[in-house]
């Protein structure tokens, strides 16, 4: 609040004046308590409202500043029916909210509960949607955030926030009876992965305040991706290997034209070679893999610099969410690299 001194030169004293509030006895212009005065020096003051003046939950408040010349001893309210009859301006109004919403839970769900026994289970990547509720005792409910999978309970809007689909902000009309519903998009990089996922939810209402959080767990399964030996890409498309004209490792799917150079994947760049330079001297096969993959791990033979003849084992590194069903591998993969490579040596 600010006030101008025209009779400069002498202190003036600033303060603020609050009602009881409305929901008992009290109105707007009734039941003033002058709980706050200071003699400054300038004509600027800011007050803090105290806690301890003991506000309820819902309960609609008014307060006013006021200002008064010592000198005259003029106080002036601007408000209407202040303290003292003071007349003239507008009240502050604001309603109390102390209490956040009720912790919010699922009332309906495209998912399967954790710990039911079916025939078969959603398969993971195929998205789904979450509804949930939550009720406010005084202040109206604006938003569901939720966070899936993820070791804090809030990453929702003004928290902290994480790289992908998985987590995020339900908008809701202002209710102190909401409901709102969770849509986890389909497909790779959504959050899910096979097993046990849980997603944790907050109701946060008009005022900022933050419910408790609930929680869901459901149990998705992996999507059957029969192993196909001879395949690199993670389709389930057997490969046939080739080398590109700048020394980079190729594959073409079996069951596509091998003369169209758009239908060419690379799965290894130059440097990954044996000799550090081309593939195109190299010796390479792939038939399965060591590890229980369902794509094919490499080996390959080259002379390296010393002019000696060297074969190593590649491991690939087809990532997981590619061994989808009715996955399109990118124009390059480079699923073999110097790096996940392994010396094998005589017996």
């Amino acid at each position: 609040m600010g006030v101008t001194d025209q009779d400069a030169g002498h202190s003036l004293v600033l303060g603020y004046a609050l009602n009881a509030g409305i929901g008992n006895d009290a109105t707007p212009t009734t039941g003033w308590s002058e709980t706050q005065q200071y003699t400054v020096a300038n004509s600027v003051k800011t007050f803090d409202l105290p806690l301890s003046y003991n506000f309820v939950d819902g309960r609609q408040y008014a307060v006013i500043p006021y200002a008064g010349d010592p000198l005259t001893g003029v106080t002036y309210y601007p408000l209407p029916a202040g303290p003292k009859g003071a007349t003239g301006g507008i009240a502050c109004m604001f309603t109390a909210a102390l209490t956040p919403p009720r912790q919010p839970h699922e009332i309906s769900t495209t998912y399967q509960p954790t710990g039911q026994h079916l025939a078969s289970y959603p398969t993971v990547g195929n998205g789904g949607n979450i509804t949930i509720e939550s009720k406010a005792p005084t202040t109206p409910i604006v938003r569901f955030d939720w966070a899936l999978n993820t070791a804090s309970t809030n990453e929702g809007t003004g928290n902290c926030t994480l790289a992908g689909n998985n987590y995020g902000s339900v908008s809701v009309s202002s209710s102190l009876d909401a409901t709102g519903t969770i849509t986890i998009p389909a497909g790779p990089g959504n959050g899910e992965h096979w097993g046990n996922n849980y997603i944790y939810y907050t109701a946060i209402d008009a005022a900022g305040n933050v419910s408790q959080y609930g929680r869901f767990d459901f149990f998705e399964s992996q999507a059957f991706q029969p192993v196909s030996f001879g395949n690199v890409t993670g389709d389930g498309t057997p490969n046939l290997m080739g080398v590109s004209s700048a020394g980079n490792l190729i594959v073409y799917p079996a069951n596509q034209d091998m003369t169209a150079s758009a239908n060419a994947i690379q799965v290894a760049p130059a440097t990954a070679a044996p000799n550090g330079v081309s593939w195109s001297t190299a010796l390479y096969t792939h038939r399965g893999a060591e590890r229980v993959q369902p794509t094919d791990d490499l080996f390959a033979w080259d002379k390296t610099g010393d002019g000696t003849g060297h074969l190593y084992y590649y491991n690939t590194q087809t990532a997981s969410a590619s061994t989808q069903p009715g996955y399109v591998p990118p124009g390059t993969i480079n699923v073999y690299s110097q790096t996940q490579q392994a010396l094998i040596t005589r017996p």
